[in-house]
Parts: structure tokens; sequence; C-alpha cells
């Protein structure tokens, strides 16, 4: 009886290192920030700047459909907004207009990404330039706020993979609590014994 308890233990205890560091894993792939900015440029020179979050009661914020639009207007490619993710939308600070800025783009290797800056006396989100994700550089000739927005692959197939351990957390879920259920029983059966 010792040695079943002793095997169900390790394995209660295993199966709770594995969902603990399953779900870390999940945590990690879910980050919501797969945009950042590598550097920022200018005549060579690096150049200062500091992000903050867009002020939506002055900005419209770059959505799906107002990139479809754009893309479709500047003659740049005619995509449904459902082809379309926006990533990141920022306003950049302290840079001057014409700085470069070199991108690195997670989870969509080898999709286009189009990058908008938002025109205040249009209000409108401007098309400035495209990239290819991990790593790409866009001169924005105008700041800011600026934004990212990726074309989604085609088929579902293969669109990246962000991480989903949904599985392995899901059986070391059921194994936790069958092993668990399995101390309990033992425990149980023993107390009986003892009692008899």
């Amino acid at each position: 009886m010792k040695k079943v308890l002793k095997i169900s233990t390790v394995l209660v205890l295993a199966c709770a290192m594995i969902l603990s560091l399953n779900v870390k894993a999940l945590a990690a792939g879910s980050k919501t920030d797969t945009v950042e900015i590598t550097s920022a440029t200018k005549d060579g020179e690096d150049v200062k700047y500091t992000l903050d979050p867009i002020d939506e009661n002055d900005v419209k914020p770059l959505t799906e459909d107002r990139a479809s639009k754009e893309l479709a207007a500047k003659s740049v490619k005619t995509i449904d907004a459902s082809g379309l993710k926006v990533l990141w939308q920022k306003d950049v600070l302290d840079a001057p207009a014409g700085t470069k800025f070199a991108f690195s783009v997670t989870g969509y290797d080898g999709q286009t990404v189009y990058a908008f800056h938002w025109n205040s006396e249009t209000e409108n989100w401007d098309y400035v330039n495209k990239g290819t994700a991990a790593n790409f550089e866009i001169t924005f000739p105008d700041l800011s706020p600026i934004g990212l927005v990726v074309e989604l692959p085609e088929s579902s197939e293969d669109a990246p993979k962000t991480g989903d351990n949904s599985n392995v957390v899901l059986w070391a879920s059921v194994l936790v609590v069958a092993a668990a259920g399995a101390v309990g029983t033992m425990l149980y059966s023993k107390k009986r014994k003892t009692e008899a």
C-alpha cells in the first residue's frame, strides 16, 4: 500500500509540475505586444523617442476596416478587413519626421506588415510603406501616431503558432485529478481496513 501511495504522490507532483510549466508557456505565448522598435535613426544618427498610448479623443483608432480601405484607395492591395490584423498603434513623441524605425514583429514571420500614420488634417490613417516580418525598417515622413497591420495567412493551417499548449494542459489536468482520486481512494480503503 505504501508503494502505491508513493507512486501516486510522485504522479500527482509530476502532473502538477507539467501543468505549472505549461501555464507559464501559455502566458508567455499570449503576449499582447508582438511589436518592438529595435532602433530609430535619422541621417545615420540615433533618435530618441517616447511611446504613449493613442488618445482616442483626438485620434480614431487604426482598425482592420480602415486599413483595408486605405490600402485599396492607394492601390496597394485589395484585401478584406478579415484578412488583416492590427498589431500595434502608438503615439510616437519627440521623434522628428523622416525617422527610420526598425521593427521586430514576432509570431508572423514571412507575413507582410503595412505601416500607417495618422493624418490629423484629413483625420485618416495614411498608408506609408510595408515590410516583411520578423524584422524590417520603415521611414515615416510624418509622425505621429503610427500603426502596424499584418496581412494574415490565407488559410488557418498557415496561421502562426502562438504557443497553444491546451492539449498538454488538458491531459495534465486529467492526470492530476485521476492521481488525486487514486490517492484518495487508497487512503479511504486503508482507513476502513484499520477500523475493521
